[in-house]
């Protein structure tokens, strides 16, 4: 995957968001690093993810409908339906564990707390909270664009990257 100034390549990096881990086989996956900014990665085949850090996490579920598993360190496992382009949006702070019924497509965005504050502070932020599966298409416009970025070999660079993540924290 060919980089920009200010990214990296994590393709190949089993933990290469630093506060998740894939279960099971290493899924093919490929992202970029935006330091300070975000963690943008691409997994293709992924079967479980399990996640405890200090981002805000959203992800994008691509594929054929199914069943996840979630699970967070508040909540008892619960059993949803995921359409193809549902997202799932887990606040700073809260571990969580998911598991689809079969391996799926996700794009991950965990964005730095320090980076969501500073964008947040000039607006009307509503205090957020876990949503496992939720629809909302702008969303799932970023995160598609952040994908084809990605997949593109992040030609785009730094910037685009930056005002994509500062969009997806805005909206």
């Amino acid at each position: 995957m060919a980089t920009k100034a200010g990214t990296h390549d994590v393709a190949g990096d089993r933990n290469c968001c630093a506060s998740c881990s894939a279960s099971a086989a290493v899924p093919e996956h490929a992202g970029v690093n935006l330091p300070g900014i975000a963690t943008v990665v691409r997994y293709r085949d992924l079967p479980a993810l399990d996640c405890h850090g200090d981002k805000l996490g959203v992800g994008l579920h691509l594929g054929p409908t199914g069943w996840m598993e979630w699970r967070t360190a508040e909540q008892d496992a619960r059993r949803l339906p995921v359409p193809s382009d549902s997202l799932s949006l887990v606040p700073a702070g809260i571990s969580y564990w998911w598991r689809r019924d079969q391996p799926s497509e996700l794009v991950l965005v965990e964005l730095e707390s320090s980076f969501v504050a500073g964008v947040a502070r000039n607006t009307d932020a509503p205090v957020l909270r876990a949503m496992p599966v939720f629809q909302d298409r702008a969303i799932a416009h970023i995160l598609s664009a952040l994908r084809e970025e990605i997949r593109d070999g992040c030609r785009s660079g730094h910037r685009y990257g930056t005002a994509l993540c500062t969009a997806l924290v805005i909206h």
